[in-house]
């Protein structure tokens, strides 16, 4: 094609041919239906754990470090161009993790800290193929090199008599993505619980919006409100 603007033209000139599109055919023209597909592969993994020793009280006490690798060979990928020929590659999946119980302060409980690093040859966190990202309904995909990368943090603070908790979860991509999700819960009696918490998404942080995990999920900002109670 000459250009991403004249295959569309074509295309709608196609789709109305066939009654897609024309005025008055209602419910007529072409019709079909989407299949997935899911391809065995193997799974070839390991990790190893660390604990660290320093200072009591420190950051360095008994931090633990998890290193965790995955190898997938040819494994299977829809086409950018949607065509009927799966796409075939090696993947690889790292991921480092460290937590930690940390005690900021004599008058609260401790604090449980998560952060974790993880790295994609291939696909993103979603199991996208990193060829078909970065397109839009006006220009074909281009997709990005370096793999996907995205780093998560989360926090767990109680108060004391565990009537109180407070949580937040941070989700980063690389390529320009976060979510933010702040919490609270209160648990005033031993059957009663209420907790509430908010996710922030902003997909407008780096070059495209469309080659980061939170592209198209912007609007699902939203507040939740959740009443438990245990009989």
């Amino acid at each position: 094609m000459p250009s991403f603007a004249y295959a569309t033209q074509e295309l709608d000139q196609f789709f109305q041919l066939a009654g897609g599109l024309a005025v008055g055919q209602n419910n007529s023209g072409m019709r079909g239906h989407i299949a997935r597909d899911y391809k065995v592969e193997d799974n070839i993994g390991g990790g190893l754990s660390y604990t660290t020793s320093g200072p009591p009280g420190s950051i360095t006490d008994q931090m633990i470090l998890n290193w965790e690798v995955l190898y997938t060979p040819n494994r299977t990928f829809t086409s950018p161009d949607l065509g009927v020929n799966y796409l075939k590659t090696h993947e690889w999946t790292t991921a480092l993790v460290a937590e930690k119980y940390q005690r900021f302060s004599d008058t609260l409980p401790a604090t449980y800290l998560v952060a974790q690093f993880m790295y994609k040859s291939k696909s993103d966190l979603f199991g996208r193929y990193l060829g078909g990202m970065g397109g839009s309904q006006t220009s074909a995909a281009t997709g990005y090199g370096g793999g996907f990368k995205a780093i998560a943090l989360a926090i767990q603070q109680p108060f004391p008599n565990l009537i109180w908790r407070f949580d937040l979860a941070i989700l980063y991509d690389l390529q320009g993505g976060i979510l933010v999700q702040p919490a609270v819960r209160w648990k005033p009696t031993g059957n009663l619980s209420i907790e509430a918490f908010y996710n922030y998404l902003d997909s407008h942080l780096g070059d495209n919006s469309n080659n980061n995990i939170i592209g198209g999920l912007d609007n699902a900002k939203e507040a939740t409100l959740r009443l438990g109670y245990q009989f």
